[in-house]
């Protein structure tokens, strides 16, 4: 049986890793074909309650995953703090060598690749990168970095060495491909494949949406969908408002419903003061990941808040693959990842240039043509080009290549 060590700088809990990777290899090993060791970072905003951990690790060794999770720090001294995370990391990664002999690392996503690359040199095992993106310029591109910084110099050197160095390389775009290959990567095969959703767990379910919507009394509504944060890495919650309501534009067929784990004061508060009606928007706060497809079905577009800055195309947005799963439209600003192409290709999207009163109105009378459509048509084809671009079936037989590579 050949084991695996899979690196993830994120905690079980968190979306992008308990609702991708972890689904991924709980579908590739359904016959505990192979062994896999999980080192996660485990945040206090994701803690598990001692039962609630008992029956994930219960459900784990099901699938033949061992869990080996370490306390995630963060605050003052940084740099000092990732240092002695990574030596945690290390340690217990030693002892899986000893033990299990393992065939390789998989590190998962950017800085997880990073500390792992770092452990493959050290232990001498070959490495893949599953979902490589340069977030080091994803923090210049959001000023919360300059390039004369440590944290940057030593972030983006890791990730060429990550993205150089490797035996295997998964990309998310044609955009990161290109830029992996002007930096002449040594790995032998790279595929291209954005983060992938469940698309067995992520479709339309009908009832849900008629429940919702009479629950909300948006029976008769067109519903733009938000879901997910603001500011960081997207719009800041003040300027994504104030388009929102360039969106909507007194137009009382529209009706904004912003689903975000922002406190649900600040967010409406935001949306009032950008003077969007009261009875044009609502708020909630985090919904359970099983409920996100309901609600995701209670809409008729949604909306995704990435400014259109250099590096962004790079980026692999997890909610489209979640919208078009659920047979729901989008609206994206241009060279974001691959879907903008992907939205005008197929006609399962508006593109927009950035937040002025002009690209409003642009995406409004898109968004009247789109919306004016059979739903049930938008939805197939919606659904379709997720299971092309997004399923995870196309995750699970890259990783059974790459792990059969070993």
């Amino acid at each position: 049986m050949k084991t695996f060590i899979v690196y993830s700088f994120l905690g079980m809990k968190d979306p992008l890793f308990g609702g991708l990777m972890l689904p991924y290899l709980k579908e590739l090993n359904k016959d505990g074909k192979y062994q896999f060791h999980l080192i996660t970072y485990e945040q206090d905003d994701y803690a598990f309650h001692q039962l609630e951990k008992a029956q994930l690790i219960a459900e784990l060794n099901r699938y033949n995953l061992k869990w080996h999770p370490i306390q995630y720090h963060t605050g003052r001294f940084l740099l000092l703090k990732k240092g002695y995370d990574f030596f945690v990391s290390f340690l217990v990664a030693l002892k899986i060598k000893i033990k299990y002999r393992p065939a390789a690392i998989i590190g998962f996503l950017t800085i997880a690749g990073a500390f792992s690359w770092i452990l493959s040199k050290i232990l001498r095992l070959p490495l893949a990168i599953y979902c490589f993106e340069p977030h080091s310029d994803y923090m210049i591109d959001f000023n919360i970095w300059t390039k004369n910084s440590i944290k940057y110099k030593l972030l983006n050197f890791f990730e060429k060495k990550e993205a150089t160095d490797c035996d295997y390389l998964v990309v998310p775009t044609s955009h990161t491909l290109d830029l992996v290959q002007q930096w002449h990567t040594r790995a032998k095969k790279i595929w291209t494949a954005p983060i992938s959703v469940d698309t067995t767990f992520f479709q339309f379910e009908a009832q849900k949406r008629e429940q919702i919507r009479q629950h909300l009394k948006i029976e008769d509504k067109k519903v733009i969908l938000y879901l997910g944060k603001f500011g960081g890495l997207y719009y800041e919650l003040p300027e994504m408002a104030a388009f929102c309501k360039q969106l909507v534009n007194e137009n009382p067929d529209y009706f904004l419903l912003i689903i975000s784990p922002q406190p649900k004061m600040e967010v409406e508060l935001a949306y009032r003061q950008a003077g969007v009606e009261a009875a044009q928007f609502c708020v909630l706060g985090r919904v359970p990941y099983e409920e996100v497809s309901g609600y995701i079905s209670a809409a008729d577009i949604g909306l995704v808040a990435i400014p259109p800055l250099p590096a962004q195309k790079y980026r692999t947005p997890i909610k489209v693959g979640h919208y078009l799963a659920c047979g729901l439209p989008y609206i994206i600003a241009e060279n974001i990842a691959d879907d903008d192409k992907i939205a005008k290709q197929h006609q399962v999207g508006i593109v927009y240039q950035d937040l002025s009163e002009e690209a409003a109105k642009q995406i409004r009378a898109e968004m009247q043509a789109l919306l004016s459509e059979e739903p049930k048509e938008i939805r197939a084809r919606c659904r379709q080009v997720a299971l092309q671009y997004r399923s995870i079936t196309q995750a699970r037989e890259i990783l059974e290549e790459i792990l059969a590579l070993f």
